[in-house]
């Protein structure tokens, strides 16, 4: 991804007094064209949550909560960044991916510097300032309100993007 940074001088002028005046550039252009330095999110490593066994009937919305730190690096300077989270969202919590497994999904909370969490919504960002090296995520298990879920393994996936200028 490039960033193109540059200033654009215009000058504004007056009335065209006469036809024999011949146009002179009053206008220029100039800049500098450069490469973002790279930024990874846990060294290019993806990051994985192994839940264990989860009791059909237990699943709550706070059950098996599992908190996972993930690690911004970019070479260079730092500049205010963005995560966008993409998945498919439940049908029933727009901040849990579905799995495999109808009526359960996999739930993603944000916390805060305060320590409070907030549910990072499908499709949503969350602004990352420059001088923020990491980010602190609760992943949990949440089921549709009345569902009856069935044994077997689960899977669910989605896709943390980092975005910078």
């Amino acid at each position: 991804m490039a960033r193109q940074t540059g200033r654009m001088l215009v000058l504004a002028g007056g009335m065209l007094l006469s036809p024999w005046l011949a146009a002179a550039e009053n206008m220029t252009f100039h800049g500098t064209l450069i490469e973002n330095p790279p930024c990874t999110i846990n060294g290019g490593e993806p990051v994985e949550i192994d839940f264990g066994e989860v009791g059909v009937n237990k699943v709550d919305g706070q059950n098996y909560a599992q908190t996972f730190t993930i690690i911004y690096d970019c070479e260079g300077t730092s500049t205010d960044k963005v995560l966008r989270y993409l998945g498919a969202a439940t049908a029933f919590d727009t901040a849990a991916v579905q799995s495999n497994i109808a009526d359960f999904g996999i739930q993603l909370r944000s916390q805060s510097n305060d320590g409070a969490l907030t549910g990072f919504v499908v499709g949503t960002t969350l602004p990352i300032p420059s001088y923020l090296g990491s980010s602190t995520f609760v992943a949990t298990p949440v089921k549709k309100a009345g569902a009856e879920l069935s044994e077997g393994a689960f899977t669910s996936a989605a896709t943390l993007q980092l975005e910078y200028p």
